[in-house]
């Protein structure tokens, strides 16, 4: 039996049931006329830009095409000394050039000076280094320097992306008490809070992270790691809890022969 339409009445609801396909079809494109969604990127014309990294092992050998937008995450980690900084910065630098758009780098670990950052090549006036003291503070910065234009930021690095801890609570010796997964809460409570906005804003986050040795090497999933590493099953780990593998458009490994 052919179903039949029922016209929505001010105050009532269209029981979509007893649509036809055709009549799908009609609200749909309805819908679709009002609409201001995403379906807009199946269009020809429209084509995500992507900026150039300008190392030819990231554009050209990795495929990666250049940098993204859209509020995604680049995930940098490696062991220390592996060039994760300085690579960055280098990317800054070439961004600004191909762009001659502004950058920001939180630097946690307050290891860049302005001798070493010129050296990799960025333009100093348009670029902001800011050396936080807590991860509140950088995310309330963040979202002044979305709404002044900024859309590429770096942090630097995420085992020192934490809370402040009051002195009180040192004094006391409450801040040495043991809390399991606090650190990745934060983490994840910092991707939760931003990336909307970085989304909203059309901005890319570059998140660098030092890895450290895994403790209890000589458990079966250690040695396994060690053996067949993999990407749900490393020989080493990441700080900073799930949340960067969650949120992590791209996830680049750098390493030092040792």
């Amino acid at each position: 039996m052919a179903a039949s339409t029922i016209k929505k009445s001010a105050g009532s609801s269209v029981n979509t049931r007893v649509f036809t396909i055709q009549d799908r079809r009609e609200q749909f494109l309805k819908y679709k006329a009002q609409s201001k969604g995403d379906w807009r990127v199946l269009e020809e014309n429209v084509d995500e830009a992507f900026v150039p990294f300008g190392f030819l092992t990231i554009d050209q050998v990795l495929g990666w095409r250049g940098v993204c937008h859209g509020g995604r995450v680049i995930h940098i980690h490696g062991n220390e000394g592996a060039g994760k900084s300085t690579l960055t910065l280098g990317v800054i630098g070439n961004y600004q050039r191909q762009t001659g758009e502004p950058a920001s780098v939180f630097d946690f670990e307050r290891t860049i000076n302005s001798k070493y950052a010129r050296t990799t090549g960025i333009d100093e006036s348009m670029i902001i280094i800011k050396k936080p003291d807590s991860i509140e503070q950088c995310a309330k910065d963040v979202i002044d320097q979305m709404n002044s234009g900024v859309r590429l930021f770096v942090f630097d690095s995420i085992p020192r992306m934490k809370s402040k801890i009051d002195e009180k609570e040192i004094q006391s010796g409450a801040a040495f008490k043991p809390t399991m997964g606090k650190h990745a809460k934060a983490i994840q409570d910092f991707y939760d809070v931003l990336l909307p906005h970085a989304a909203e804003h059309d901005c890319i986050f570059f998140m660098i992270n030092q890895q450290r040795a895994r403790m209890g090497d000589d458990s079966p999933e250690a040695k396994w790691a060690a053996k067949y590493p993999s990407f749900t099953n490393l020989p080493y780990t990441l700080p900073g809890g799930m949340a960067n593998r969650y949120n992590t458009s791209y996830m680049l490994e750098l390493k030092t022969n040792k």
